[in-house]
């Protein structure tokens, strides 16, 4: 489609060539005398209006620069119908998965990719509503009608070491949808159509999936259980393989950063395999799980695990006195509570360090010491 109006900037083609056959191309000639008189009749003649074309570069570039001004005044365009509505909340996940990347894949940018072509398919003064997501929702731009702000939105986004689950983004799109009978929701995701939540948004719903391979396998669970005695640890891991074929991993375990495990896993399609290890140390404060080698995604082949102390820990609770926390804290296993305010507090830390029995916790209640502590230390409403 164009602007008819601008095309009557035609009409300047036929008046420049017409102009340039009218213009009279008299040049001054010297003569030796006046008696030449048939020789200027003839170029009179010569220099008559009308005569046939003949070509010339300035007269073609003086065309080419009228036809571009006419082409665009007019404003040429083709009229596509979009496929998204006039309201549009764009879900982009930003699950620890979209951190997949392989060789031909990178599965974030092709996300970020794919969410700024769904901006330009916007219909004329269509609003969008960016929501990044994982296992929360954070609107990004709201209903705006301004794309460079929603492309510079999604430049931002990246992927999270979160879990993924779209239902608090689907809750928080069917509000935004609800105030606009003309909206559209899509969401790029990795996710299988399958594993988005069944939550009814009351608006079509788009899917743009990303990555074409699954080829992943991950530590699914990792967990401490310490016998009776203490003298040994049974530790607990599960690995699982949702890709399509199976898999065979090399599963390595380290007790405070030592290897005390190493053990080959075939792990079938679809599947998890499971593996209960006794050789872990009684004394191991810290455990990690992990899968050798590479896949898609590295970051779920690593676990860890904090094997609580068997000994009892000191904790000191400062604050101006709150039953209520100091009864909860009470009821931890392995925590010996103390209470001092925080005038007493500097007192209580020399006293116990000369005694030799130094805090291994302090918990402080709504407030924030000067200079902070070399020591563990939790903080509860801090002003």
């Amino acid at each position: 489609m164009i602007v008819p109006l601008a095309l009557l900037g035609l009409i300047a083609l036929p008046v420049i060539v017409a102009f340039y056959m009218l213009r009279l191309r008299r040049r001054d000639v010297p003569v030796g005398s006046t008696f030449l008189w048939q020789q200027l009749i003839r170029d009179i003649e010569a220099n008559a209006p009308w005569q046939r074309l003949r070509f010339s570069w300035l007269l073609l570039v003086q065309l080419l620069i009228a036809a571009i001004v006419v082409f665009a005044a007019a404003r040429p365009f083709s009229a596509v119908e979009s496929d998204l509505a006039a309201n549009v909340v764009l879900i982009v996940d930003t699950s620890a998965s979209m951190a997949t990347s392989t060789n031909d894949e990178d599965r974030m940018a092709l996300a970020r990719e794919r969410a700024r072509d769904v901006v330009g398919r916007l219909p004329v003064g269509g609003r969008v509503t960016v929501v990044a997501a994982a296992d929360t929702a954070d609107v990004l731009v709201s209903e705006t009608d301004d794309t460079d702000a929603a492309l510079e939105a999604i430049d931002g986004i990246v992927a999270t070491q979160l879990p993924g689950d779209l239902t608090d983004a689907f809750a928080l799109s069917s509000a935004l949808a609800a105030r606009d009978a003309d909206s559209t929701i899509v969401v790029v995701t990795d996710a299988a159509g399958d594993d988005l939540p069944d939550v009814g948004v009351g608006a079509p719903v788009l899917v743009e999936r990303i990555g074409a391979t699954d080829a992943n396998q991950s530590i699914a669970a990792l967990s401490a259980l310490r016998r009776a005695g203490g003298a040994q640890l049974d530790l607990f891991v599960a690995v699982a393989n949702p890709s399509a074929a199976e898999a065979a991993r090399r599963l390595e375990v380290y007790a405070d950063g030592a290897l005390v495990d190493a053990r080959e896993l075939t792990i079938p399609a679809g599947q998890r395999s499971e593996a209960l290890i006794s050789t872990v140390p009684a004394a191991t404060r810290t455990i990690e799980a992990r899968l050798a080698g590479g896949d898609a995604l590295a970051t779920d082949d690593r676990a860890y695990a904090v094997v609580a102390a068997d000994e009892t820990t000191r904790a000191l609770l400062v604050g101006d006195g709150n039953a209520y926390l100091e009864n909860a804290l009470a009821l931890l296993p392995r925590l010996e509570l103390y209470a001092v305010d925080a005038e007493g507090y500097p007192d209580a830390i020399a006293d116990a360090q000369q005694a030799g029995t130094p805090y291994g916790l302090l918990i402080f209640d709504g407030l924030v010491p000067e200079d902070p502590p070399a020591l563990p230390a939790l903080y509860l409403d801090p002003d």
